[in-house]
């Protein structure tokens, strides 16, 4: 079995350790059974990690089961998610555009640096192998890096607030997902997991209890 097999890999933690669970193999007497395990047992055996294994093709059949009914019995809870999530957009937006003129003056400086450092390079001020001036350049590109990555975070932040899709939208996506669940390869399965699923609590004995994601239609 490859891992694209276990869809739920990530999205589960132990309720013992938080450590992840893992998918797994059984062998039986006459048959290989699908498991997700703690990792820690996994690694280590039960002497270290008691938690038993959980049956992967029903867990994995519950949550595509919670799935496809979340998204078709329960579109008041989605509306109400959506209107929170517009909610706190709305109140951030000042804070993030402040954060986001900052960034853009942070990256205007690091690029001057940058630029001042390849100049001085070519008038032979300065040696191109001074270790100092290196390691300059590599803290200025690493900066350049991490505040791109922030500016970019940020617009997706700031574009358009969710809004709530049309009735029809969501049962055009729930016939997918439930499409998705009978007929998908495991790839296509483990990816409408992974898209749709923010991971998977187990509350008791034999109850998880799955957090859903709302894609932007």
């Amino acid at each position: 079995m490859s891992n694209s097999d276990y869809y739920l890999t990530g999205r589960v933690r132990c309720p013992k350790c938080d450590k992840a669970l893992i998918g797994t193999a059984a062998h039986g007497r006459n048959k290989t059974y699908r498991c997700y395990t703690c990792w820690s047992r996994n690694r280590y055996g039960t002497a270290v990690r008691d938690a038993g294994r959980i049956n992967a093709d029903a867990m994995d059949a519950a949550v595509f089961d919670a799935l496809t009914g979340f998204y078709r019995d329960h579109q008041p809870l989605i509306e109400q998610a959506i209107t929170e999530r517009a909610a706190e957009h709305t109140a951030g937006l000042a804070a993030h555009r402040a954060e986001l003129a900052t960034l853009e003056k942070e990256l205007t400086r690091a690029h001057t640096a940058i630029d001042r450092y390849l100049q001085a390079f070519e008038d032979g001020d300065h040696d191109p192998k001074d270790p100092f001036a290196k390691q300059r350049m590599t803290k200025l590109r690493k900066k350049i890096t991490q505040l791109t990555d922030r500016r970019d975070e940020l617009t997706d932040q700031l574009s358009e607030a969710p809004t709530m899709p049309p009735a029809m939208v969501l049962d055009e996506l729930t016939d997918h997902i439930a499409e998705i669940i009978r007929t998908g390869s495991p790839a296509q399965r483990k990816t409408l997991i992974e898209t749709l699923v923010g991971e998977v609590k187990i509350t008791g004995p034999n109850t998880v209890t799955p957090v859903f994601r709302i894609p932007n239609p």
